[in-house]
């Protein structure tokens, strides 16, 4: 569930969603990485930072309690378009956003469907937005503990 937070500064929206669990930040580029986490948390998310999606599946076959994932697509070890697809076969309910400054010729396409795609450089607002769209699906609820 969201709740909304009323006493934001005139020259932001009059209400902003605040996120409740656990998010995880999948991206090769800690600076990155640690903005995001940060925004995260700014919208009230519990938010861990990881270097890979390999690190991600160990963490979600070992049934950790997630909310969302935001992973960037540009990865070393497993691209984001591989990492949303192994997600969707295994965990197809879990929420996820993919973040992308530049994503390579054909990887766009190759996302599963109602992937959330985020482009950088985004800020708060943004990261709300997608997030709030990657978790509106009806038939998802709020947590997932995953076993992979």
């Amino acid at each position: 569930q969201a709740r909304t937070v009323s006493s934001l500064p005139p020259r932001q929206s009059a209400s902003i969603a605040v996120g409740h669990g656990t998010l995880l930040i999948v991206d090769d580029d800690e600076l990155h990485g640690r903005a995001v986490a940060a925004l995260a948390r700014q919208l009230g998310y519990d938010a861990q930072l990881l270097m890979s999606a390999r690190v991600a599946l160990d963490l979600l076959s070992q049934g950790v309690e997630v909310t969302a994932i935001v992973s960037d697509i540009v990865m070393p070890d497993m691209d984001g378009a591989a990492f949303a697809r192994v997600l969707a076969e295994r965990a197809p309910r879990l929420a996820l956003v993919l973040m992308s400054g530049f994503a390579p010729d054909g990887a766009l396409a190759r996302l599963p469907p109602h992937t959330v795609l985020l482009r950088k450089p985004f800020g708060r607002d943004e990261l709300q937005a997608s997030l709030a769209q990657a978790l509106g699906a009806a038939t998802r609820p709020a947590v997932h503990a995953i076993a992979l």
